[in-house]
């Protein structure tokens, strides 16, 4: 027989992916290995990788199909058949298994490959064992969606293809699969290959199911798939016409397995569709308790042995984790009418995860970083607790508010809020069935999801409600809580005052308890409030005691939350250095913290200290990362800042319709907020733009373009540090990240007041870009990268001489340029700015830098070039 005439014709499409299947399969006939299982789930490419495998190995191959056979002696006529022997007659009729074990024997090198055995394992397995002891020159390879379970066996279970992972869509094996089964006509662009993406992670990278989809996409369209992807047995329904029907639809590929289970296990799977996501074998035997007459462990391994749950990989816990193909689940669901006798199974499920929640925020306290973690295991089936319990199941109110609140602090660090507030929202519906702290904890959870979304007067509604109500339960902690969570709402609108009072009147409430977490929070909070106050050394006192506090009560995420607010106030006096070390390490404390949402909001600021420093590519990078957190969270404010923030480092990369599409989203999410500081971080990003053109139109010598940018760009500033028509302060008085715009936007500014040099000259005073190196005339070149103060200086005397040349820049202005915003006391002001005076003139300015009655001022007749090369030593 020539090798592989025992093979059926290849399929039509490509084999794509699977070389880690097919070398593990290799590897193991090498070793000595007689028979290899491939076993997997139906539809999940089984047969075409040993079809493959058949192909590419050496040894003549024969391919027999077993889909028809239901006993012993079929699988040996099967065989027999398939090797073009008879068993009619003789001693092969009396002997079957002994014939074909001789025909095989006599054959010599041969790879048989036996295809859909998992009907007859139970009858037919201990065949192969006398087969390959019979016939020592031929390998078995077999495809089931069973394992045999016979001595010497290797079974390598099969997978999911690749889904997406990165940006790069189409190095998946399940995009690659659906492109190659859609047809010719369609293509992976950029604007569809998330949505492909979307569409093979929700079809599992389940080969058949991507196939029946692909061939689909030509009436439907991507987006169509998408939307019908609820109904997927409908969608996926009318298959292949030259495939029987177990291969053809996915309905009909799980029907195969289904028929082929005990009355036991058909009520076990049915009971396990009851989970959503992975789950723990302790859970699953707590689900089964009762439901039949065999122990629950025992029907998990044999619905595992059958491939119909699998073992899923968990980078956050160490025991094993199990889970149902979701085609799988809602198949089983649809047999639940059938055979659940009643809802005793689903009660069973809310109460193990129940009792395990509440027994672990117990155990560990607060919601901190570790509860968060193991609550974030079986997030998916507490929310599936509520689901069932508004949906009028036998789940009652109580327990779908107690799940609610269980899961409240693993969507508000991990997101999404949107999907929070949903639940939140319905639970109130049955909230009046539910005990007075319960209740005012879950208004509370109200008012928070909706102060993430920058919804304050909702917010200020439902905070209000939960105070009633905790007030009423006589619960001093929840009070406490719920007062802090009032003042952060007030502080975020910039009512400091009343912010101020909330979280002294919790702190009162805190020391008759004593609460380390609680009181690091406030002293944390109180620090916030003099920060935007322009206190500087109380915020840094106050800051640093909650650390204090907050070290003895192990909270990486708290204590990231302070060293992120250290490190703006580092970068706001001018001490990059230490921001920079700051922010890296509050984000060590935030990864550790799991809060994926603070983690963002420090990633943002780290991007700003990054661009303030100058480095566009690395401040790009981490407003991305962070801007991509605060999107899967749901922070709408801090997403429209992030945008701003991005828009200006853009900007700074001429990449301006970039920019421009960042704050038209922006403005999109400013819109729906009630934060003037967030509409002033807009206005400002649009002045990055301004100053972006300006410099272009100064590249092609457009001066009349340049004056109008300009012009745009200093009438955005201006209005930043005017009080709104309401009377509110400033924004430059009451927001950091208005204040870290300014200052990079007079950094920029500064620039357009001298004359661009190609050549520098030995006789001017040269000034690289935003003063980070200057020349002295006659010189040499002075760093100024760690010294921002003496930056601010240069660039205003700068400005100032080209606008009112011969008059002096009073002390106050230096000191308004170079703090801007900031309270200073003036003596402290004056002192500090005498000794930035000096030191630009020890570096060589002291005959250009001088005093007069009104100020300091550069020599009149001083000429001054900028430079945008590098420094030339």
């Amino acid at each position: 027989m020539p090798a592989h005439a025992g093979l059926p014709a290849a399929p039509p499409t490509p084999f794509i992916g699977r070389e880690d299947d097919l070398r593990q399969v290799a590897e193991a006939f090498e070793q000595g290995r007689r028979l290899v299982t491939v076993w997997g789930p139906g539809g999940i490419g089984k047969t075409r990788l040993g079809l493959e495998y058949a192909a590419r190995q050496g040894r003549p191959a024969v391919f027999c199909d077993l889909a028809s056979c239901r006993t012993r002696e079929a699988v040996c006529a099967t065989v027999a058949s398939t090797l073009d022997v008879a068993l009619a007659g003789g001693g092969a009729a009396g002997d079957p298994d002994g014939h074909v074990a001789r025909v095989l024997a006599a054959r010599g090198p041969l790879l048989l490959l036996l295809d859909n055995f998992e009907q007859v394992v139970g009858t037919s397995a201990t065949l192969l064992t006398s087969w390959i002891a019979a016939a020592p020159s031929v390998g078995f390879l077999v495809t089931s969606r069973e394992r045999l379970r016979l001595r010497g066996e290797l079974a390598h279970e099969v997978e999911a293809l690749a889904l997406p992972q990165g940006d790069d869509v189409s190095r998946s094996e399940a995009v690659q699969l659906f492109i190659a089964s859609a047809g010719g006509s369609f293509e992976l662009t950029r604007q569809n290959a998330p949505r492909v993406a979307r569409l093979v992670e929700r079809l599992e990278g389940i080969p058949l199911a991507i196939e029946l989809a692909a061939a689909r996409v030509d009436p439907f369209g991507v987006d169509g798939l998408l939307s019908r992807l609820s109904e997927r047995f409908e969608l996926l329904a009318g298959g292949v016409r030259d495939l029987d029907s177990r291969q053809a639809t996915l309905h009909g590929a799980i029907e195969w397995s289904w028929d082929l289970l005990s009355e036991a296990e058909r009520r076990a799977l049915v009971e396990l569709a009851l989970f959503r996501g992975p789950f723990a074998i302790a859970a699953a035997e707590a689900v089964l308790t009762a439901s039949s007459a065999e122990r629950p462990l025992t029907l998990i391994q044999s619905l595992r042995n059958k491939s119909l749950i699998r073992s899923v990989p968990s980078v956050e816990s160490t025991e094993p984790r199990l889970a149902l193909f979701e085609v799988v689940r809602e198949f089983a669901e649809g047999q639940r009418p059938s055979l659940a006798r009643d809802d005793a199974a689903a009660v069973r499920h809310a109460d193990h995860y129940l009792e395990l929640g509440e027994q672990l925020a117990e155990d560990l306290g607060p919601p901190g970083p570790e509860s968060i973690r193991r609550l974030a295991l079986d997030v998916e089936n507490l929310m599936a607790i509520v689901e069932r319990a508004l949906d009028a199941s036998p789940i009652d109110a109580s327990r779908a508010v107690r799940a609610l609140l269980v899961i409240e602090p693993v969507l508000a660090t991990r997101g999404p809020a949107g999907q929070l507030l949903f639940l939140l929202d319905r639970a109130v519906e049955v909230a009046d069935r539910a005990l007075p702290v319960e209740r005012a904890r879950l208004f509370a959870a109200r008012g928070r999801a909706h102060l993430v979304r920058g919804e304050i007067d909702a917010a200020d509604d439902k905070l209000a409600a939960a105070m009633a109500e905790a007030h009423g339960a006589g619960d001093r902690r929840v009070e406490a809580q719920i007062l802090t969570d009032r003042g952060v709402l007030h502080h975020q609108v910039r009512d400091l005052d009343r912010a101020r009072d909330c979280y002294e009147r919790a702190m009162g409430l805190v020391s008759g308890f004593g609460d380390p977490r609680a009181e690091g929070r406030l002293l944390g909070n109180l620090g916030a409030l003099l920060h935007d106050q322009r206190q500087f050394d109380a915020a840094s006192e106050h800051y640093h005691d909650a650390l204090g506090v907050l070290g003895g009560a192990a909270d990486p995420r708290l204590q990231g939350i302070v060293l992120t607010n250290i490190g703006v106030l580092e970068q706001e006096r001018g001490d990059l250095t230490n921001a920079l070390e700051t922010y890296t390490r509050a984000l060590e404390h935030l990864g550790r913290g799991e809060d994926r949402r603070l983690e963002a909001i420090a990633l943002g600021n780290l991007g700003s200290l990054y661009h303030e420093r100058g480095e566009l590519e690395s401040a790009e990078t981490a407003q991305r990362k962070g801007l991509h957190g605060l999107r899967v969270t749901g922070d709408r404010r801090s997403e429209a800042l992030a945008l701003t923030r991005l828009a200006a480092v853009l900007a700074g990369l001429d990449r301006i319709d970039e920019a421009q599409d960042c704050i038209a989203n922006a403005t999109v999410l400013a819109g729906t907020l009630e934060d003037p500081p967030a509409t002033a971080s807009v206005e400002l990003a649009r002045a990055f733009i301004d100053l972006a053109e300006a410099s272009r139109a100064r590249s092609a010598e457009a001066h009349d373009a340049v004056n109008e940018h300009l012009a745009r760009a200093r009438s955005r500033i201006s209005r930043a540090y005017e009080p709104a028509a309401s009377g509110d302060a400033a924004p430059a008085k009451v927001s950091d990240d208005v204040r870290m715009a300014l200052r990079l936007l007079a950094g920029l500014t500064g620039g357009f007041h001298a004359d661009l040099a190609i050549e520098p000259s030995c006789d001017a005073l040269v000034i690289a870009a935003e003063a980070r190196w200057f020349r002295p005339p006659g010189g040499d070149w002075q760093d100024l990268n760690r010294h921002q103060l003496l930056r601010r200086l240069l660039v205003v005397l700068v400005e100032h001489r080209h606008v009112a040349a011969g008059r002096g820049v009073s002390l106050q202005a230096l000191q308004r340029a170079a703090w801007p915003g900031e309270r200073i006391r003036p003596d402290a002001a004056a002192n500090r700015l005498y000794v930035a005076i000096s030191k630009l003139r020890r570096l060589g300015l002291r005959a250009h830098l001088l005093r007069q009655d009104d100020g300091y001022l550069l020599e009149p007749s001083l000429r001054v070039q900028r430079w945008e090369g590098e420094p030339q030593k």
